[in-house]
């Protein structure tokens, strides 16, 4: 074994989304966020011990065999532009692998990637494409909040980047707290967008031959950290359209000037995504488009750039977000790269029946083991059941992809409330449905394979009334795509649904409560379980009731 590189994302202040990943002679052997172990959602200013761990857990190896640590941001740079002395830069291998947790007697060699090429490493190594147009967008790296870039041969040459005040991510944080939402809520002012229309203009921002620019003016200190202050001053241009948003009674009420806000909000981020993507291929000449950083995980932005003319192919990793720049980091230092597109987004732990019994055992769970799970959970689900499916290794990224997910029948009304429900969540929001990938052109217009969940479509006007869970109030919906070379479990359990109800479709949201972290072992699952509104968990063989 040889060439085995470990990616990291995560520092002791201001960062969120901790991440570690494994690379070993180019190949992805495991990636989780820490998030999903500490249970902090996002876990904020946190380092990633305990992914770290699992990483070299999963692979069977110590730190010692490790030859390359790579960091998918540049703290030197990041305190030096804020004026910072930082001493623990001095000595990074205690920061991230103290003595009293990790045993090791090499010195290791621990690099600190750009922000915004980590992102871009992390979409092109992984999308399959041999050249590539690359954008960048999230709220801000080192120096930056977004990129242009060409990947080509193996290399990634950035043409340019757009600074921190012009960030398109910082932007839509600040219209969902104006909206009443937390700044870190921006796929809930994606969701509220499809229920208002875009009559507002925003004529701060103006398109020019070069990308853009935000015609705003900053004020105050930033230190690392520019969110603040152009977040503040965002939210103080927002006040010429009235007051922001406030919950009465601990309840947010939507008029039309918020639906309409989130609207106009979502068509300007369209808007300058696509001058941007037609403004990279006319640079590179390549219609392979590769998108990363938090902005890439808006579905519906991502599904307007693939029905334009502008690109043949666009791939945008299940980890778009600050947990990617781990994998990234990694694979822009590693000397051997992946040769074919990421397939899918399990590289979690993963627990056997054994281990499964013995948590089953330990709290008391009232279980049986089912021989054929798959056909037993399609029965359940086909008769109005909401089922908690706990399954192979954990996915990462912030999509539940068929192994941590909650499910239900896409052919019931009820099943969009009772799922929403489940999970704590408000009802005006969308679901996701998961479709077998041989059938997606079956249900949606225009459609393409969206393994990851980061596509949206409009669903065909026959199963309107047929799957009415499965639409948002626009006739959109954001599904994923089912391989059953890559997830066989699932595929079997999405078919033989199938076979029962005529649709090979099923209704799929993340498994975790309101403001945590998608669930990660046995115990989680049953904490889960028992706290909320599902009415079976099946976790490996097992079944278990309330």
């Amino acid at each position: 074994m040889n060439n085995v590189v470990l990616g990291i994302n995560g520092w002791f202040e201001r960062t969120h989304d901790a991440s570690a990943a494994l690379l070993i002679d180019g190949q992805v052997v495991a990636m989780a966020e820490e998030e999903r172990f500490i249970r902090i959602k996002h876990a904020y200013g946190r380092l990633p011990f305990n992914a770290v761990a699992f990483c070299l857990k999963q692979a069977g190896i110590t730190l010692d065999q490790v030859d390359r640590v790579a960091v998918g941001w540049d703290y030197r740079k990041l305190y030096d532009l804020a004026g910072i002395r930082e001493p623990k830069l001095k000595d990074l291998a205690e920061v991230y692998f103290p003595k009293k947790y990790f045993h090791y007697k090499k010195k290791l060699k621990i690099e600190l990637i750009s922000h915004h090429l980590a992102h871009a490493a992390s979409s092109f190594y992984l999308s399959g494409f041999s050249e590539a147009s690359i954008i960048t967008l999230d709220g801000q790296g080192e120096d930056s909040s977004g990129s242009i870039a060409y990947g080509n041969d193996g290399q990634i040459k950035v043409l340019s980047r757009f600074p921190i005040k012009e960030s398109l991510g910082y932007f839509y944080e600040a219209m969902a707290q104006f909206a009443g939402f937390n700044f870190d809520d921006p796929g809930k002012l994606m969701g509220l967008a499809s229920y208002g229309k875009p009559v507002y203009e925003f004529d701060e921002i103006n398109l020019t031959k070069d990308g853009y620019r935000m015609n705003i003016i900053p004020r105050g200190s930033s230190g690392l950290d520019s969110s603040g202050k152009i977040s503040k001053t965002w939210l103080r241009v927002f006040t010429k359209f009235g007051p922001k948003n406030v919950p009465v009674a601990g309840k947010l009420d939507f008029s039309a000037k918020y639906k309409n806000l989130a609207a106009s909000a979502q068509k300007t981020l369209e808007d300058v995504a696509l001058h941007l993507v037609k403004l990279t291929v006319n640079k590179t000449g390549s219609q392979n488009l590769c998108l990363a950083g938090g902005v890439a995980l808006n579905c519906s932005m991502n599904g307007k750039i693939l029905r334009s003319s502008l690109v043949k192919d666009i791939f945008t990793p299940p980890f778009a977000n600050d947990a990617g720049v781990s994998i990234g980091a990694a694979l822009l230092v590693s000397d051997k790269k992946p040769r074919k597109r990421l397939s899918h987004a399990y590289l979690g732990p993963e627990f056997s029946n054994s281990v499964i019994e013995k948590e089953l055992r330990k709290y008391g769970a009232t279980y049986k083991k089912v021989t054929d799970i798959e056909k037993r959970v399609a029965e359940l689900i086909a008769c109005k059941k909401i089922v908690s499916w706990f399954q192979g290794r954990m996915e990462v990224g912030p999509r539940a992809l068929g192994n941590r997910s909650i499910l239900g029948n896409p052919g019931l009304a009820e099943t969009h409330f009772k799922l929403n429900v489940a999970k704590g969540r408000e009802q005006w929001r969308p679901l996701a449905p998961s479709i077998l990938a041989e059938n997606m052109d079956q249900y949606l217009e225009q459609s393409s394979l969206s393994p990851f969940m980061l596509l949206s479509f409009k669903v065909r006007k026959e199963y309107r009334r047929q799957l009415p869970a499965l639409l948002h109030v626009d006739h959109s919906t954001r599904p994923q795509s089912v391989d059953k070379n890559v997830n066989r479990r699932y595929w079997r359990l999405i078919e033989k649904f199938g076979k029962l109800t005529g649709h090979e479709v099923i209704m799929n949201t993340s498994f975790n409560g309101k403001g945590e972290p998608i669930v990660s072992s046995p115990y989680d699952a049953l904490s889960s379980f028992y706290s909320n509104t599902a009415d079976c968990l099946a976790i490996g063989d097992f079944l278990v009731e309330k």
